[in-house]
């Protein structure tokens, strides 16, 4: 057994019982070549501070280790799964490591590869998860779950991968042999259009919208939820269903869900509008004054931005703003919750 000078882990030929004391454990034929090989991760002791993950081929005379990867210790290592066999083909597998930022911040690079007779080649990266320190969510959950599915969007037989989540769905062909993913976008429109997650989300945003003009704001907001958890990319959806939580009372849920609005795009002025709204009617002027600045700041909508300097004047004790003859440029069921989530007259 050879033991290899950066890892500390043998490079082999080794027995599965040799490395990292038995715990790795057997998986598919990753290079296609008839035998099984080996993916394990963690560390190497208890003590170690590195954290690392790492993949043996297997060989008529034992295991050798082709790749391996050390992790920050203070982040998540991604372990590799197999995702997709074809006849005659090496599988598609996923693995990937997070990166821990100097401001505490941290999200997963996953990877997408396949043997391409010497080497695991890197077919797409992507974003897994984000982590966000002071992000206010409970037990700091992670954001941005991004998966990997292989879905015959065309049916023309053959699988492409499709990958969504807080990421807008993206469809990618195989090219070159199964070595080589690139980005289709005619078959991505299709599936941004026809999906069934997308079909749904409409069809719960057209009931969510008929209840709101029905005056039913709670059923609304209910809808409006479900309706972004199938679409959880479109923000545009998850502020109408924000906008229906404050306008029903439902403070701490509206709450919960800009938050995670925010982290997806802290630059959105809409999000901060709402959040001025929500902290508002929980009577929490030391969340309700940054937020009214952030709204004014950033908002471009004059039907929210109005509201907030007006409100934010009335804080300093100044005079509201004088009328401008101007409409509001959002639909007439939005602008209700609007002004009565902010409180103009």
């Amino acid at each position: 057994m050879v033991s290899c000078k950066l890892t500390t882990l043998p490079c082999g030929p080794v027995s599965p019982d040799r490395i990292f004391s038995n715990s790795g454990e057997e998986t598919d034929d990753l290079d296609g070549d008839g035998l099984r090989d080996l993916v394990v991760g963690g560390r190497v002791s208890v003590q170690s501070k590195e954290v690392f993950a790492a993949i043996y081929r297997g060989s008529d005379s034992g295991y050798m280790l082709a790749d391996f990867r050390v992790v920050p210790a203070r982040a998540e290592p991604t372990f590799a799964s197999v995702l997709l066999t074809e006849s005659g083909k090496p599988p598609v597998l996923r693995d990937g490591h997070d990166l821990v930022e100097s401001n505490g911040r941290s999200y997963s690079v996953a990877r997408l590869r396949r043997f391409d007779g010497q080497r695991f080649r890197t077919l797409l990266t992507f974003c897994a998860h984000r982590s966000e320190p002071s992000s206010g969510l409970p037990g700091g959950v992670r954001q941005g779950l991004n998966r990997v599915d292989f879905i015959d969007v065309d049916k023309d037989g053959s699988k492409e991968v499709v990958i969504q989540g807080l990421l807008a769905p993206t469809v990618f062909r195989f090219n070159d042999g199964g070595l080589l993913l690139m980005e289709d976008r005619g078959l991505t429109r299709t599936f941004r259009e026809s999906g069934p997650e997308s079909v749904r989300a409409r069809a719960l945003r057209d009931e969510a919208e008929k209840l709101i003009d029905a005056g039913e704001v709670r059923r609304a907001a209910e809808v409006y939820q479900r309706a972004f958890l199938s679409m959880p990319y479109d923000l545009e959806l998850g502020q109408a269903a924000a906008d229906a939580q404050v306008r029903g009372g439902l403070s701490e849920r509206a709450l919960e869900m800009l938050t995670r609005l925010r982290f997806q795009d802290p630059e959105r002025g809409s999000i901060a509008c709402t959040l001025a709204a929500t902290y508002r009617s929980m009577r929490n002027p030391v969340g309700e004054l940054p937020a009214l600045r952030a709204c004014v700041e950033k908002e471009t909508d004059e039907a929210r931005r109005r509201p907030a300097m007006n409100r934010l004047r009335e804080l300093q004790g100044l005079s509201p703003l004088p009328a401008t003859p101007s409409g509001p440029a959002i639909s007439p069921s939005q602008q209700a919750i609007v002004d009565e989530a902010l409180g103009s007259p």
